[in-house]
């Protein structure tokens, strides 16, 4: 029986890593995938599983395990002594392998201390040019590299924010059309139809729903996002001088944005029957302004509506560009 292994950090798992998997399962009859981890890397572990179980779960003749290898030398660097160490390691985790599958050097050495059969596969990064590092550092420029499992945790989300009547929901949609890529909707609106009527209650169920809309909007390479946590915890200090009691970790995670464009208050204001109205708007537009000034944050300024959709789609060409 051809028992393999196949072995990485999977940091994160990419195309080219499925491909060497892949490898493996057509030249063994089972295949172990082990993930390494170590407590110096960005991704948790427990995600970086997921992926791979994500990934193969339709395969019987596959069991992935993770152990945490922080203890071993971690390096990509094909050498003889660390593949000694190694081969020992895995000796003991799997004294039934007879073949290991790499696209490393390394992989000859550690074959021959194991005493098994190594077969290598793509060293040269012919079939799947790839590497992690490249996708940790920008993820966009490489998408069609990073497998469905993967896509939501890449995506960069970008929260259009500001004060009542500003023109936010109409632009989200339009940049989401502009770009065709999804948006999360305002949950607000739907929890409460007129600002005059919210209490804390519908508060904190707009901050459950908000999450929970971001979440499932998740998988293109931007997300646009009409809201976030921060404007709901405003307008609950604003209108209750009350901090929301039910933020939870999950919460906050999918409110982290990497761009902001904070509309102006600079345009007129309409009255559509459900806003707190002016004064309020101003007001408001302040508590805002000083919550976000430390964001990664774009100030879409002026009254022509055109210009400032130019502005905004200036701002994320670039963005896309530089990630």
């Amino acid at each position: 029986m051809r028992t393999g292994l196949v072995l990485g950090s999977f940091c994160p798992l990419h195309n080219g890593h499925l491909s060497l998997i892949n490898f493996g399962l057509s030249n063994s009859d089972f295949l172990y995938v082990l993930l390494c981890s170590h407590d110096k890397e960005e991704i948790p572990s427990e995600l970086r599983y997921k992926w791979l179980q994500e990934e193969f779960k339709d395969i019987p003749n596959i069991k992935i395990i993770h152990k945490d290898t922080s203890h071993m030398e971690n390096t990509s660097v094909s050498n003889i002594e660390i593949s000694r160490v190694w081969s020992l390691y895995l000796t003991d985790l799997f004294p039934d392998v007879n073949i290991i599958f790499t696209s490393e050097k390394y992989g000859d050495y550690v074959g021959g201390f194991m005493n098994i059969k190594h077969m290598q596969y793509d060293e040269k990064r012919t079939n799947t040019p790839i590497s992690s590092t490249s996708i940790r550092e920008t993820p966009l420029k490489y998408w069609n590299f990073i497998p469905k499992s993967v896509k939501s945790y890449y995506t960069k989300k970008i929260c259009i924010c500001g004060t009542e009547s500003t023109g936010k929901s109409t632009m989200t949609e339009l940049l989401s059309n502009h770009y065709n890529f999804k948006f999360a909707k305002e949950v607000g609106r739907d929890v409460c139809s007129d600002t005059k009527i919210c209490d804390t209650d519908m508060i904190n169920l707009i901050i459950t729903g908000q999450a929970e809309e971001i979440e499932k909007n998740l998988g293109d390479k931007i997300l646009f996002s009409d809201t976030d946590l921060i404007t709901t915890v405003c307008y609950s200090n604003f209108l209750f001088d009350k901090h929301p009691e039910n933020i939870t970790k999950e919460v906050e995670d999918a409110n982290k944005f990497d761009l902001y464009l904070f509309l102006w208050n600079d345009v007129p204001f309409v009255d559509d029957g459900s806003r707190m109205g002016e004064p309020n708007r101003s007001k408001f537009h302040e508590l805002l302004y000083n919550n976000f000034k430390d964001k990664n944050i774009s100030y879409i300024k002026g009254t022509d509506f055109e210009d400032r959709f130019k502005q905004c789609v200036d701002i994320v060409d670039k963005f896309i560009s530089n990630n």
